[in-house]
């Protein structure tokens, strides 16, 4: 597969939620209608069941990131085939978070090099920390 399709795959992905946010809308605004039916009050609009501009605004982010990740993991090889370039990219905003949470990724961003950065620490079966026994 083609980094170019990966990239495709995962804004299909990325895609996903926000056509499930927009079904959401539009079913909760067929339930309005139902309950109106008949009376003097009037039909709901269709721009009143939900945030249509806010719902479209976060499906494109969430195409861009998916595309971002299915471009980012297939080119890394962690993703091989249609499929999970997809799944990649619905799961992206749960992959990028979990990034942010990795020290070295706050570290990068935050500017640190890598004489600044504390070692991780090797904890062994031995009980030995980076060449320090514990118990000791």
């Amino acid at each position: 597969m083609t980094i170019w399709i990966a990239t495709l795959c995962g804004g299909v992905g990325g895609s996903i939620r926000g056509i499930l946010a927009l079904y959401r809308g539009i079913t909760t605004w067929l339930q309005q209608r139902r309950t109106v039916l008949g009376s003097p009050l009037g039909r709901p609009r269709l721009a009143d069941a939900a945030d249509w501009t806010a719902e479209l605004v976060g499906m494109a982010a969430q195409i861009v990131i998916g595309g971002l990740v299915g471009f980012f993991l297939t080119n890394a090889g962690t993703v091989t085939g249609v499929a999970g370039a997809i799944l990649a990219g619905v799961s992206a905003p749960a992959i990028l978070a979990q990034l942010g949470e990795v020290r070295l990724t706050q570290n990068l961003v935050a500017g640190a090099t890598d004489d600044q950065v504390p070692p991780v620490a090797d904890l062994r079966d031995d009980g030995v920390d980076n060449g320090v026994r514990h118990g000791e």
